[in-house]
């Protein structure tokens, strides 16, 4: 009797520990409130994908998920609390109704947490936190399910005090994240894609730089910059990607020059440069050329000047326009700033895929071919002939 009225003190904490954590993730949905989830903010890009709601969205609005975990934890708190009161912390009936719940609970976390690893590529730390209270409550009514039957004729007020106890501290803690959030101005961020889907943010016109058939069915979305070592690791797998895909694939390049960083203050002139070039039918040549030089030799603007010339630029041309605060090469590039800006680009390369003219998804860089071997990419590449 003794280990069923400890285990079942223990759903009572955790009932209130998952009440808390759904509870949050509830209150953050409906107020639209960011989480605080470190610098990367992965829970907002988690809470508001679409494998997040039950029905409906989060830009048009719907039920989350994480209602139903919160509904969850009320149910298993308060069958823990019943059994507790009544002194029947190990009744069958009622012992199995909680395992079933948990279990289920369980599963469905499971899942949402693979969807949030390697679909989403996000990790919410809370969403985690539940999953893991969800498994260990189910793991605690097992324990509880083999313990011997026996009603408990002392009735627990130790119980009361303590469901008591814990109702005041979990709506004291759910206040007071509420309004530190609020008091910080922490509106819920869905990250890059929700800003660019929700906002609509054309990233693809008529003036954008195509690689590859400007009809193709699918679209890959670069922000990069000519000094990024890892963006030019990246440069000969999208040629490589346009190059087998049968006029399939198309790959969209934006300039996001990180000239503030060590090693990149060279990456401004680079990307007005490469402007100048596009002028002349040379865009992707000076690209490639950029990206075949070691970065240790572009650190200088003599050098990156003689990669206009290896191209055929006229380099007195290039450098009396470089001078020119007003010149159309440079207002190219800083709409490509502003545009990277607008939807909070913090990195290069950063990649997006979108098949025709659906939403675009953002998807890192070691996962590109794989992202592309799911539908409905897949389809769009293997499928037909390619679109003149």
């Amino acid at each position: 009797m003794v280990a069923s009225v400890l285990l079942n003190r223990i759903l009572i904490v955790l009932g209130f520990i998952g009440i808390f954590i759904a509870g949050f993730l509830s209150l953050s949905s409906f107020l639209k409130l960011s989480l605080p989830c470190g610098l990367e903010k992965g829970c907002d890009t988690v809470t508001t994908h679409p494998s997040a709601y039950l029905i409906g969205n989060y830009a048009q609005g719907g039920l989350p998920v994480s209602y139903l975990g919160f509904a969850a934890y009320i149910a298993l708190t308060i069958l823990a609390v019943y059994r507790g009161v009544r002194g029947l912390e190990n009744s069958r009936p009622l012992v199995y109704a909680g395992f079933l719940i948990s279990l289920i609970g369980a599963l469905f976390s499971g899942y949402l947490t693979y969807v949030a690893l390697y679909e989403i590529h996000a990790t919410c730390l809370w969403c985690l936190s539940s999953a893991a209270t969800m498994v260990v409550t189910t793991l605690i009514y097992a324990m509880l399910l083999q313990t011997d039957v026996a009603a408990n004729p002392k009735r627990g007020k130790f119980d009361v005090v303590l469901t008591i106890l814990m109702t005041f501290l979990i709506s004291f803690a759910l206040g007071a994240g509420v309004s530190y959030q609020k008091s910080r101005g922490a509106t819920l961020d869905g990250g890059l894609v929700m800003r660019a889907n929700e906002n609509k943010t054309t990233l693809v016109d008529k003036d954008s730089h195509i690689l590859g058939n400007v009809n193709a069915p699918v679209t890959i979305i670069e922000f990069a910059d000519l000094l990024c070592p890892s963006c030019q690791q990246t440069y000969p797998v999208l040629e490589d990607l346009v190059k087998k895909s049968d006029g399939r694939v198309r790959v969209v390049f934006h300039h996001f020059p990180l000239f503030m960083k060590e090693d990149h203050k060279m990456a401004l002139p680079a990307a007005t440069i490469a402007e100048m070039a596009s002028e002349e039918g040379k865009f992707w040549e000076f690209l490639s050329a950029m990206y075949s030089r070691p970065q240790a030799e572009l650190q200088t603007m003599e050098s990156i000047v003689d990669v206009s010339r290896s191209i055929g630029l006229n380099s007195e041309t290039v450098m009396k326009r470089m001078n020119d605060p007003k010149d159309p090469a440079i207002q190219r590039v800083t709409d490509d700033l502003n545009l990277a800006n607008k939807i909070k680009i913090m990195s290069t390369p950063t990649l997006f895929v979108q098949a025709h003219d659906g939403p675009i998804e953002q998807v890192p860089t070691s996962m590109l071919e794989d992202k592309l071997n799911t539908e409905p990419y897949k389809s769009l590449i293997l499928g037909g002939a390619p679109a003149k």
